[in-house]
């Protein structure tokens, strides 16, 4: 599977945090997002060298290998250069560039083995136009390396030949478990059982909920801040559907549905996007004036219409964003 790096708003270092979620989650090998994170930190190191020093570079070829007595993971690799690099520049090292993605791509791997089994022996990325992309190898006979891989979705309705369900619904996936992963690390906050958002097409809001079962609701402690939490779930997730519907041609999906992957319960989530033929412009009538949509985007206050209601599911907090209400894209 190709994940692909600088096309929805991934920010360098998540995969860390990614990698370092509760042990519930052990062995959990989500290959969707070690590629994803792979591609982001690659993109990263070789745009990076070819801004500050003129290395003209689109992609390398790494081979893993762990010390079996030891258990260090070390990765030997080779930078590509596609017919649209030219000639490094005088100040270009390439040995000092291999050494970095080595030593990025190794630890990244032994982390995801160590924390959620992945077996990976080597690496490929390719990029072009600024954009890269990641393909692993993986072992999957080797101990504890059940894959969580999908079958590629079909195009939604008037998707462009540009967007990539799949390459979406694996970013929304990827920045969700980092966000909660965190919260619960850091701060304490409890399992969330599901995330689910309401998307009205004709206009830019997206209102999201997070459900945290009764028992888990009612141990939440005081470090942890449900409703910033919501606010950053539902502004994240917001902003993923803008990029991937002005960038590529994505359109936006009525529902985004996340639960956690598998039995864990923990911080990996899986999730389902949601595509009618015809998008229904009945939240229209909802949406605040444009004062109130500056405010709903800025102001954590007004994020909670129903103050943490009790569902048959569980306990909500809610929060109404308005996409690309960042001005990032």
């Amino acid at each position: 599977m190709r994940i692909v790096s600088g096309c929805l708003a991934l920010h360098a270092g998540l995969f860390v945090a990614q990698v370092q979620l509760a042990d519930a989650a052990r062995g959990a090998c989500q290959l969707d997002l070690l590629e994803y994170g792979l591609a982001d930190e690659v993109g990263e190191e070789l745009r990076d060298s070819r801004r500050k020093w003129g290395c003209q570079y689109s992609g390398t070829e790494c081979t893993l290998e762990e010390d079996p007595t030891s258990g260090w993971t070390t990765g030997t690799c080779t930078l590509l250069k596609s017919s649209e690099d030219g000639a490094d520049g005088e100040r270009c090292q390439p040995k000092l560039l291999t050494r970095e993605l080595e030593k990025d791509i190794a630890k990244d791997i032994a982390k995801a083995k160590r924390k959620f089994g992945c077996s990976v022996q080597a690496v490929t990325c390719t990029g072009s136009g600024g954009v890269v992309t990641c393909d692993t190898q993986s072992d999957q006979s080797g101990e504890g390396a059940a894959e969580h891989r999908r079958s590629a979705p079909s195009a939604p309705p008037g998707a462009s030949d540009a967007c990539n369900l799949g390459i979406l619904t694996a970013s929304v996936e990827y920045e969700l478990s980092g966000k909660v992963g965190k919260a619960q690390s850091k701060f304490g906050c409890p399992k969330v059982s599901e995330v689910s958002c309401q998307v009205a097409p004709s206009t830019k809001w997206v209102d999201c909920a997070l459900t945290l079962d009764e028992e888990a609701a009612a141990a939440v402690p005081s470090s942890c801040n449900m409703d910033f939490l919501a606010q950053s779930v539902a502004a994240e997730i917001g902003e993923e559907l803008a990029e991937a519907e002005i960038k590529y041609g994505c359109p936006v999906p009525q529902t985004a549905v996340c639960r956690p992957s598998g039995a864990t319960r923990g911080a990996i989530f899986d999730c389902t996007l949601e595509y009618e033929e015809t998008a229904s412009d009945d939240n229209n009538n909802d949406a605040p004036d444009a004062d109130a949509a500056d405010a709903s985007a800025s102001d954590p206050s007004s994020k909670a219409a129903d103050d943490s209601p009790v569902t048959p599911g569980g306990v909500q907090w809610h929060f109404r964003h308005m996409r690309g209400a960042h001005g990032n894209l």
